[in-house]
């Protein structure tokens, strides 16, 4: 069996989450990355719950069976690259996570959980998670495929080069922003 993990959450909202994946789901541990200043240590958890502040992503989710996290762009990307299902709890409303939590939701690729979920919804999209494995694996393998700092590169040097004001054409050249005052 393979550890599962929740990425990015203070252990005092994560406590539950352990307790129920340690004893519903018969996993064999639980990581819990915390994130920056939430503390790192809770030995009332016992041997089979490992806190950390931060851990390799690259690492870690390949080892996981299921990711729990809030959703981020680094968070999602790097769970997908894994070939891991995702829980997402969206908890900045107004950011990118809601986004990749829908997104991951419909392409069978994970399960969004709301922020009032209770044990009930918890254990259901962790349940419906387990199942996503082929969807994710697939996934897994097109983005492996994808050359994402050419793509980016590219894209930025085209963005660039279509703002570029030719010397001496521009009004700022005249005041020295593109070059010297003509």
């Amino acid at each position: 069996m393979r550890r599962w993990v929740w990425a990015r959450c203070g252990p005092q909202r994560a406590a539950l989450p352990a307790r129920l994946c340690l004893s519903r789901f018969a996993l064999q541990d639980v990581v819990f990355v915390t994130g920056w200043g939430a503390g790192t240590t809770d030995q009332r958890w016992g041997e089979r719950v490992f806190v950390c502040e931060k851990a390799p992503h690259e690492w870690l989710f390949k080892e996981a069976e299921v990711v729990v996290h809030h959703g981020g762009a680094g968070t999602t990307a790097r769970a997908l690259w894994a070939a891991v299902p995702s829980v997402v709890f969206p908890v900045l409303e107004f950011y990118d996570q809601p986004g990749w939590a829908a997104l991951l939701s419909e392409r069978k690729l994970g399960v969004r959980c709301g922020r009032g979920g209770g044990v009930g919804d918890f254990t259901a999209a962790l349940s419906a998670a387990f199942g996503l494995g082929q969807a994710c694996a697939s996934m897994a393998s097109s983005v492996r495929k994808e050359n994402g700092v050419h793509h980016a590169a590219a894209l930025l040097e085209g963005v660039a080069a279509a703002h570029q004001a030719p010397r001496g054409g521009s009004p700022l050249d005249k005041r020295g922003c593109w070059g010297p005052a003509a």
